[in-house]
């Protein structure tokens, strides 16, 4: 079972990752975003992550692994319907609030 969650955390994370760096560019064309704002966009996109890494030791010592990896996974089901909603809107700030 926990074998299983492994591996379903992985593919979940692996495909929303996946999905939006492969359609960075026809991303950065739908919302009209320059290279440099596309730029900013991945540069927060690398800050939230290295605060993730960096809040995740203590938050799993404090509440287990079991929680922070559900909120973990919602926390990106979450970004990427935001980042969806934002592309669709034409909105440059909701694509970039996921970050």
């Amino acid at each position: 079972m926990r074998r299983t969650a492994l591996y379903v955390s992985f593919l979940v994370l692996g495909i929303a990752m996946a999905s939006w760096i492969t359609r960075t560019a026809a991303i950065r064309d739908a919302i009209g975003a320059s290279t440099e704002q596309m730029g900013l966009v991945l540069f927060g996109l690398s800050l939230g992550s290295m605060s993730g890494i960096l809040a995740a030791s203590p938050l799993v010592s404090k509440f287990g692994t079991r929680p922070i990896a559900i909120c973990g996974i919602g926390f990106v089901m979450v970004a990427m319907g935001i980042i969806g909603t934002g592309v669709l809107l034409g909105s440059k700030l909701m694509t970039a609030a996921k970050t």
